[in-house]
């Protein structure tokens, strides 16, 4: 029975996409109407049987004007058009009502009263007062006619004039009633929906804060772990360099080829590995927050060339042709160590993928900071795909890393560097396949 109620107020509106308010107006106006209209029963069987023409069609009028909004609101989604056809509708049955009824003295002016409130209560305040508005300016045009000697007949027969001030007055009082139940009815339905639906919105925040603080611990754990790891992993490992250093420094000569080769292999390796080391234990420690940079003023020309001196063996075994392009003297509040690392980072990748094999590094100096831009020709690369060249969990040169040497974490620590000085590091890349990384970094 109730669903049955529902989807006779709700005229076809889905209450899962419909607004709160505008269900609660939907319901309102259906509820309204259908009660206006078995109001109107009674007065239309009394306008027929005292053969009052007037009434005769303003009744049946109004009550046409009141099912077009119930039609216009289920079959068209008008809510605006079908919330002012229904005050209409009472205005017009008012109308006819005050035209047989003796004028603007009799009860049935009663009706036109309530034309705003149902005007405001289905639409809004502003609408409530221009159908307000309409009324007084039709009483006055009724009152200045019944000044000028136009006549308005109280049409009801004598001897029934009592009870149908009575019936009058039975309406009246119903129309308000019905509009009153009927607006906080449904606004006491909207309510408890809203009501419904913060208690699942706050358990919902609640599971994801729950679900974000279970991802921090897992996060922090992962750190603790990966750092601890890091630290355990060092220990053996640095013995294991040591003694190969040892080794090939103090016995070289007296072992075979492939001995030597082997030797080389634990040592060319053993770096590597070291090399992820530090990367990981750097990772760790800026996502828990505990990376300290050492500051300092640090001319950027000085790093970039310390950097060159690093990867230079690396460009002339790949016959790269590096071009060092220095504008005026940048000075720039940073870790020189860390910046060093960076520029390397960038250097190497750049060298390791450049299909031309010419590098353009130019050092500029802007308003805010310095900005060094390192551009080379490389394969094509899609949006996503340059993103993911930052990614620490999802690097796009991975693999590639891996199989010449490196961690593959170079350049998302890279990134993160950058954004620990304040700076900004992104990848530019033309249709022509020009590739700049354009290092910012501010002077203060």
């Amino acid at each position: 029975m109730r669903n049955q109620m529902d989807w006779l107020l709700n005229s076809g509106w889905e209450s899962a996409s419909t607004t709160p308010i505008e269900l609660r107006r939907v319901r309102t106006l259906t509820a309204s109407a259908y009660l206006l209209l078995l109001l109107g029963v009674p007065y239309l069987l009394r306008a027929f049987q005292w053969q009052i023409e007037v009434r005769m069609v303003a009744i049946p009028c109004a009550m046409l004007l009141m099912m077009a909004s119930i039609l216009l609101l289920r079959f068209t989604k008008k809510l605006y058009p079908a919330s002012h056809l229904a005050p209409l509708a009472l205005y017009v049955a008012g109308a006819g009502a005050i035209y047989t009824g003796g004028g603007i003295g009799s009860i049935a002016t009663g009706w036109w009263l309530v034309v705003p409130l149902l005007a405001g209560l289905l639409v809004s305040l502003r609408t409530g007062l221009m159908w307000g508005i309409l009324i007084l300016l039709s009483l006055a045009l009724v009152h200045f006619l019944q000044q000028q000697g136009m006549p308005f007949l109280d049409l009801t027969p004598p001897d029934s004039r009592p009870s149908q001030v009575l019936v009058q007055c039975f309406g009246v009082t119903a129309a308000i009633l019905i509009l009153m139940s009927s607006y906080l009815s449904q606004l006491e339905q909207s309510e408890k929906t809203l009501a419904r639906q913060n208690h699942d919105l706050k358990l919902h925040i609640q599971r994801a804060e729950q679900a974000e603080e279970d991802a921090q611990r897992a996060v922090l754990a992962k750190t603790r772990f990966l750092a601890n790891m890091s630290h355990e992993l060092r220990t053996p490992l640095n013995s294991v360099l040591g003694f190969s250093q040892r080794l090939n420094k103090h016995v070289s000569g007296r072992l075979q080829k492939r001995e030597i080769d082997a030797l080389n292999h634990i040592l060319i390796n053993g770096q590597r590995m070291m090399r992820l080391l530090d990367d990981l234990l750097d990772l760790s420690r800026i996502e828990a927050g505990s990376m300290t940079l050492s500051k300092s003023p640090l001319e950027l020309q000085q790093a970039l060339d310390r950097a060159w001196r690093e990867v230079e063996p690396e460009a002339l075994r790949a016959g790269s042709n590096v071009k060092l392009v220095f504008g005026n003297s940048v000075q720039v509040i940073a870790d020189g160590q860390r910046i060093v690392q960076v520029l390397i980072s960038i250097l190497a990748h750049s060298i390791k993928y450049s299909v031309k094999k010419t590098i353009n590094v130019e050092l500029g100096n802007l308003q805010q900071g310095g900005l060094i831009q390192v551009c080379y020709y490389a394969e094509l690369l899609s949006p996503p795909e340059q993103l993911r060249l930052f990614d620490r969990y999802d690097h796009l040169h991975s693999k590639c890393a891996r199989e010449a040497g490196s961690s593959g974490l170079a350049l998302p620590l890279a990134w993160e560097l950058v954004l620990l000085h304040g700076g900004k590091l992104t990848l530019h890349q033309d249709p022509t396949g020009l590739t700049c990384f354009n290092l910012f970094l501010p002077t203060v």
